[in-house]
């Protein structure tokens, strides 16, 4: 409830992927999310999936777990 409520898309419940849209910068993008990680810190194009997935700007922290 509360994932859709703030305007999730699952995307691969098995893996608990979940999409949220979002604007970065100018683009369009999907903030992406899978179960277990504590925050959200990757994006994707539209067009592209989990595999994807880059690190949002400004969170390129290593050495932090998920």
């Amino acid at each position: 409830g509360q994932v859709l409520a703030t305007g999730g898309v699952p995307k691969d419940l098995d893996l608990g992927l979940v999409d949220f849209p979002a604007l970065l910068g100018k683009r369009e993008v999907s903030l992406c999310w899978r179960y277990g990680e504590r925050r959200i810190r990757f994006w994707h194009g539209l067009d592209e999936g989990y595999a994807a997935r880059k690190p949002l700007p400004g969170d390129l922290r290593p050495h932090e777990e998920a």
